[in-house]
């Protein structure tokens, strides 16, 4: 199978797989803002975005480790189930002792990030969970990694499916509010830590070996801070919300977010098909192979921007069919959150370079440790100035910057001849014309969305046009950009 058939392939089920999750979050969303309050969304908003960040802690970001050593270690089995135990066992222990301290401890050192939200019983449910949670995404990490796509996607559409059915239970039968959402969350981590367990059994061996361990800690330490303070850079806004503004705005905030989120599904589908992918041409260091990322790159940035662009200015329609009146308001951050990870997903062809070459981990988090600054600033500042608006420019100048310091350093280990200036030309127009459209109030919805049809058509022409010369070239030429090994 080739590079790109490969690329196509995997990412396909991924996207699939993201779809139905996202399909069965949208059905949810009528659910939740009719059945819980603003300040009740707000709480399930802020206290997931600190479970995420806990969550990062407790991974220690073994993830990468495995991704990492498993191409030096595949063509040893024996080897291979030692690495896997190790890291299971470590991570197990880890979770042990992370749990009890932050069931204890948890009142006092979060505190200022919750503000009113009660710890108990919010976060005390939500971290009873988060034990068993490093289990779970660990064997994730394996599937992904060794391409096991189609069980990868098995995995995360039933857990995602039975989080679905339990919220339904707490928030619409049982009436639970708040706690039902973060209940069902816990819930599933439990279970599928049972799945992750069983399914992986047979393939490690339970051991700690300390030169594995000590291996796998040298390269994923680094990338901590990175994570960390990555999480931290898209919790600022929901936090800086709620203690500024009140639950109730973070709530209406989160409701935008889940819409701008698309973007994110859509580029972290692709980036886990693409990861391994990009690692394994580096290695070979192939022309070829890098020719075809390159022009693999020049379709995605395209593809980002258009599908960010088409969801900002058709958000409000989006939250009239899937909200009540009092979201409606989300609809003026959905550009800012959908073009924050459109350059996410940009950033992501870029970092996998510095990821490539271990002894540049450190770069990585030295630029998300001075991004994630610039966040919390601009949060403070913009929130004063702009309310909820504030807080989604704050996270999009934030990830802005992030993209253009990564690329800048990543230009000097790159194998690939990025086409910066068209990326840039083309982000830059896309997220002027989707903001200035979305906040068009003088014509009636009808000939809004005859305006905004027109206006989709010659955007793709013009932006078509900056790659590739030829307004309509991806309809008239895909097999010549190579997407299909061609």
């Amino acid at each position: 199978m080739t590079l790109y058939k490969r690329v196509l392939k995997n990412s396909s089920i991924y996207m699939v797989s993201n779809i139905i999750q996202r399909f069965l979050a949208f059905l949810l969303l009528p659910l939740y803002t009719r059945f819980l309050t603003p300040g009740d969304y707000g709480i399930v908003a802020v206290v997931s975005s600190l479970v995420i960040t806990l969550e990062i802690l407790f991974m220690f970001s073994l993830g990468g480790a495995v991704t990492k050593f498993y191409f030096d270690l595949r063509d040893d089995p024996a080897e291979l189930k030692k690495f896997y135990g190790t890291v299971f066992s470590f991570l197990f222990m880890v979770s042990v002792i992370l749990s009890a301290v932050s069931l204890l401890w948890g009142p006092v050192f979060l505190a200022p990030f919750l503000d009113e939200i009660p710890f108990d019983p919010y976060m005390a449910v939500a971290i009873g969970g988060l034990f068993f949670f490093p289990v779970y995404d660990l064997y994730l990490n394996v599937l992904q990694t060794e391409e096991r796509t189609v069980e990868f996607s098995i995995a995360t559409i039933s857990c995602f499916v039975l989080k679905t059915i339990l919220s339904i239970i707490f928030v619409v039968g049982m009436k639970k509010g708040a706690i039902g959402p973060i209940a069902a969350e816990s819930i599933c981590n439990f279970l599928f830590f049972a799945v992750a367990f069983i399914r992986m059994k047979d393939r490690i061996t339970f051991t700690i070996d300390w030169k594995h361990l000590k291996t796998s800690l040298a390269y994923s330490i680094p990338l901590l801070p990175h994570t960390l303070v990555t999480q931290i850079k898209h919790i600022a806004d929901k936090l800086f919300l709620n203690s500024m503004i009140g639950t109730a705005a973070a709530g209406i905030y989160n409701i935008g977010f889940q819409i701008g989120n698309l973007t994110a599904v859509i580029a972290m589908a692709i980036n886990r098909a693409y990861i391994p992918v990009f690692m394994e041409s580096m290695k070979s260091k192939e022309a070829q192979s890098l020719e075809k990322l390159n022009k693999l790159a020049s379709f995605l940035v395209f593809f980002y921007c258009t599908f960010s662009f088409l969801l900002s200015i058709f958000s409000r329609e989006l939250l009239i069919v899937l909200t009540t009146e009092k979201y409606y308001q989300a609809y003026l951050i959905v550009p800012f959150i959908a073009f924050s990870f459109a350059a996410r997903g940009i950033y992501f062809l870029f970092v996998n370079t510095l990821f490539f070459y271990e002894k540049k981990t450190k770069l990585v988090a030295v630029i998300s440790i001075f991004t994630a600054l610039l966040n919390i600033a601009l949060n403070y500042s913009f929130i004063q100035i702009f309310s909820i608006t504030g807080a989604a420019a704050a996270t999009m100048t934030s990830q802005i910057a992030a993209t253009i310091f990564t690329a800048y350093i990543a230009h000097k280990y790159s194998m690939i001849s990025w086409e910066y200036v068209k990326y840039a030309v083309v982000f830059a127009l896309s997220i002027t014309f989707a903001v200035l459209i979305n906040r068009e109030t003088v014509l009636d919805l009808f000939q809004l969305l005859i305006v905004k049809s027109v206006v989709s058509v010659c955007y793709f022409a013009f932006c078509s046009f900056i790659f590739w010369k030829e307004p309509f070239y991806i309809f008239k030429n895909w097999k010549r950009l190579g997407l299909f090994g061609k």
